[in-house]
């Protein structure tokens, strides 16, 4: 089951994912609401995967994902998000996301869609570590082999040197691999030469004519050799060379594994001494057969003295005539377990293999016949209980008791030749793993893998037919995926199997190998059918989970080793973790397409430079806007000269970028291929290796030139809206001053009391015209600056009233604003002193809000009654202007700041005004400015 820790700050969309996760029966959701406390349970509980929102309180998705980065590097990670962004998209793919997936839509198929990159981002880490431990466990295969070994490619180069290699030469791995031109020989010949290893790609017919001592046996050359320099020391080495091959059958290189026989030499040496000794004494013996009858006692003495040596000697010495043996030593009941009598009873012949005895004959009748054969070759003997054991045997032709005899001294090599069979085993072992990590790290076809694992399985182990089965996505059968050598017949009845009927389910369900040496008794009808003899059923394993099973079989065969059974077992797994690595890959492949298609498809220009500002990556849009054909038109340009209208900005670009890492939005004057200038924002950072080494800029440049025009344009209609407004109020005010004025002279001439009562009225219709220009005059200055930070200290010290006790606590506080905030400040100290009837004290509080801040004015007097609350902020209420605290509303809600009164009627007033996050900061942020 796969644990899943889910982070997301909504309480019901956490609730609903577990949920839908769970149903299946495949995962196990955990849910938290932060990414402080993520890390939390990540610390105490083991998760296959993190599934986390983008947008939180506190830490983000990406802080999360960094923080996790650092802490658990292999853990997977799922960014699901409603935020659809690109430079969200792209820090998250820098810093190891494994999938992105965006929220909205039909939550089932979204919640399907999760559930699949899960398993794609568990399976991914899960191949990457098995592949991890494929090619270690390589590694200490040829590490802990007890011979000195190495290997090289086709061109010569060293691609492996194990321990024992190092051991023996005093040169680390790391001072000899990658290198080639003969510097492997160095350590043995102190030169540059050619030695066994590169003689498996020279043919017979010149290694017998230039060299001695080398014998092939298939595609292995054997030779022992006298060694002058390794670490200053005289050696005497057995050398065992056999070629590697890569996906296609051809050779791509060899590998040589070195054993150290100087102490058999030497006691072979000591043997040959001593069977020089024998010859010496031999001719003493014919001389003292010329002079017997004056030196008897002499004859007598040597022949004790042969005896002695004889008898004594740790090989076989043995002496016939007419295929009869007439002389063994007790070596030969021994090693043999015959008697001596049984010895001399039967022919010699009768020792040896059948499949050497006619050879042996041969050589035997040449020998006795005169002719110059070599004395010493190697054959096959058997015991008098069946065993059968190679031989190193040396014959000459002596007289024995004055007729021509031969002579024999016959040495077991059993250990020696055992020795030899090993390594051509683990040999061909390594051949078919290196086959099968070639396969798969040049990514190709699964198929084609299954083909060159079987057919080198088949062909260096010596098998008839084989097969591989893959387990289907519901795990309840395995069908044959690959085969080789298999009758048609035999593939139709066995092509499918269920998993869980036996003898199958102990390979495919309980992981453990099935084997059978009398098929025949296992299933009699195939046997005697298809002709089977031996089996074998190896599980196919990736991980911890069997994905399949490799099967072979033999015809002749009826023996499978325990060291075949391993060899076997080892591929099994090899071949499961390649498989798995491929299609890890190949998902891998998949998702670089999807990605790739984002960055081809986008609008904006996404962009990658090096630190010189040459151009690495841009979208095709972005080479379009840029006024060329095609992307790779761009690659290897400045960016400088080819997009910037003025060179020079890059450099305050590169320096903001690199005092912040990073910046938003940052506007730039570009020029096109043809000189056509226009307007970009640019998001950009900078980006880095594994090794945290700054390797260039990255980013995207939003083409912004129609909201510039736009922009252009709407300033000037605002000017010259102003431009009217101001003039229309001019006159306006004129014409308001002369109507005011005839007022006052008709009041002044004493009218009846109606028309008096009329002039009033007209009068206070005048006034109110009046304040009403008087604020448009407000309201049009309004927004015509830029925002910008304003200390609230500041705004206090030219705000507060007179003779009233005032307190704050916003000391150090900034908060971003229209410039016109000093009026706000000013109305609700101003509203205070003027409705509040017997306000004595005006308190100023910042206090935090979650991610916000809270300016809390509050004063003593009778406050605002219930139901004026919401009427005090609309336009013209109010017993002055009606315009005051309608235009604080205003003001303020140009940065997004939002004001409401919670006062108690009685008890005072009380203003709430609520800046959100990124509009505030505190001296202690901006330690340069002055408060």
């Amino acid at each position: 089951m796969i644990s899943i820790l889910y982070v997301d700050d909504e309480p019901g969309l956490l609730e609903l994912g577990r949920i839908f996760l769970e149903q299946s029966g495949e995962f196990r959701v955990d849910t938290v609401e932060s990414g402080e406390e993520a890390l939390a349970r990540i610390g105490k509980n083991h998760y296959d995967a993190v599934i986390s929102d983008y947008m939180m309180p506190g830490m983000d998705g990406i802080s999360l994902l960094k923080t996790i980065r650092r802490e658990c590097p292999d853990l997977p990670f799922i960014l699901f998000t409603g935020r659809g962004r690109e430079d969200v998209v792209i820090e998250a793919v820098n810093n190891g996301v494994d999938f992105y997936l965006q929220k909205g839509g039909d939550p089932r198929a979204q919640f399907v869609e999760l559930m699949h990159k899960v398993r794609q981002a568990v399976d991914k880490k899960q191949a990457e570590r098995d592949l991890f431990e494929s090619e270690k466990r390589l590694t200490d295969i040829i590490n802990f082999l007890p011979d000195a070994t190495f290997a090289i490619d086709s061109n010569g180069r060293v691609i492996a040197w194990n321990r024992a290699i190092e051991n023996l030469t005093g040169i680390s791995a790391a001072d000899m691999i990658g290198k080639g031109n003969y510097e492997y020989a160095i350590p043995f010949y102190g030169e540059r030469r050619p030695i066994l290893i590169d003689l498996i790609f020279e043919p017979d017919e010149k290694i017998q004519r230039q060299y001695s001592g080398i014998r092939r046996e298939n595609d292995v050359l054997i030779a022992e050799s006298d060694l002058p320099r390794p670490r200053g020391k005289q050696l005497t080495i057995m050398g065992t060379a056999s070629p590697l091959y890569d996906r296609e059958g051809n050779r791509a290189g060899a590998i040589e594994s070195i054993r150290d026989i100087t102490a058999r030499k030497l006691a072979e040496d000591e043997l040959r001494a001593a069977y020089e000794e024998i010859r010496t004494t031999e001719e003493e013996l014919r001389q003292q057969y010329d002079i017997i009858s004056q030196n008897e006692q002499a004859l007598r003495d040597s022949e004790e003295k042969y005896r002695t040596l004889v008898e004594n000697s740790h090989d076989i010495i043995y002496i016939y005539r007419n295929d009869r043996i007439l002389v063994i030593n007790r070596r030969g009941p021994e090693v043999l377990g015959y008697t001596e009598e049984e010895f001399k009873s039967m022919s010699i012949w009768d020792l040896v293999h059948p499949d050497d005895r006619n050879r042996l004959i041969q050589r035997s009748r040449a020998r006795i016949g005169g002719a110059d054969i070599p004395p010493d070759y190697t054959t096959r003997v058997i015991t008098k209980s069946g065993r059968v054991i190679p031989m190193d045997l040396i014959a000459v032709l002596i007289t024995y008791r004055g007729e021509p005899a031969i002579m024999g001294i016959g040495r077991d090599v059993t250990e020696r030749e055992e020795l030899i069979s090993s390594m051509a085993r683990k040999t061909k072992v390594l051949t078919i793993i290196n086959r099968i990590v070639q396969i798969a790290g040049r990514k190709q076809d699964m198929g084609e893998l299954m083909d060159t694992a079987l057919s080198s399985i088949l062909d260096l182990l010596e098998y008839d037919a084989g097969a591989i089965y893959l387990i289907d996505p519901g795990n309840t059968t395995a069908r044959i995926a690959r085969s080789l050598n298999m009758p048609p017949d035999f593939f139709r009845t066995v092509d499918t199997v269920n998993i869980r009927d036996q003898p199958f389910a102990q390979v495919f369900v309980e992981g453990r190998m099935l084997v059978s040496e009398d098929f025949g008794t296992t299933n009699p009808d195939l046997a005697e059918k298809f002709g089977i003899r031996s089996f074998a059923s190896v599980p196919v394993i990736a991980g911890d989970h069997i994905t399949g099973a490799l099967n072979v079989a033999g015809a002749a065969r009826t023996e499978i080793s325990s060291d075949e059974r391993e060899v076997l077992q080892t591929i099994g797994k090899e071949l499961g973790s390649a498989l798995e690595r491929m299609k890890t890959e190949a998902a891998l492949l998949e998702s670089e397409r999807k990605y790739r298609s984002i960055i081809d498809n986008v609008q904006d220009m996404i962009y990658r430079t090096d630190l010189d500002g040459r151009i690495t990556m841009i979208s095709p849009a972005g080479a379009k806007r840029a006024g060329f054909d095609s992307p790779e038109e761009m690659i290897g340009l400045n960016i400088a000269h080819t997009l910037y209208a003025d060179p020079q900005e890059r450099r305050r670009f590169l320096a903001i970028l690199e005092k912040n890492g990073s910046v938003t939005e940052y506007p730039l004057v570009l020029r096109d291929r043809s000189g056509q200038t226009f307007h970009g924002t640019a998001s950009s950072h900078l980006y880095s290796n594994a090794e945290g080494k700054v390797l260039g800029v990255e980013g995207i440049i939003h083409d912004v030139t129609h909201v510039r025009q736009a922009e252009e344009a709407l300033r000037e209609a605002n000017r010259k809206l102003n431009l009217l407004n101001s003039i229309t109020r001019h006159d306006v005010a004129n014409q308001l001053t002369v109507l005011q004025g005839y007022i006052q002279l008709a009041r002044v001439r004493n009218p009846d009391p109606i028309i008096s009562d009329f002039l009033r009225k007209i009068e206070g219709v005048a006034d109110t015209i009046a304040r009403q220009i008087e604020f448009s005059k407000t309201y049009q200055e309004l927004g015509e600056q830029a925002p910008d930070w304003f200390f609230l200290d500041d705004i206090f010290a030219k705000t507060k009233p007179k003779d009233i006790l005032f307190s704050s606590s916003c000391a150090g506080i900034e908060i971003y604003a229209d410039p016109m905030l000093e009026k706000v400040f000013a109305n609700l100290f101003g509203n205070s002193v003027m409705h509040g009837e017997r306000v004595t004290r005006i308190t100023v509080r910042c206090e935090p809000a979650g991610e916000d801040l809270i300016i809390l004015v509050e004063d003593n007097g009778i406050g605002i009654p219930l139901d004026l609350k919401q009427k005090i902020f609309k336009k013209g209420f109010g017993k002055n202007t009606g315009f005051g605290l309608f235009l604080a509303r205003e003001i303020l809600a140009i940065t997004g700041i939002m004001i409401h009164e919670t006062g108690t009627h009685g008890r005072g007033s009380r203003f709430e005004i609520l800046v959100p996050k990124g509009g505030f900061r505190s001296r202690s942020d901006n330690p340069g400015r002055r408060p």
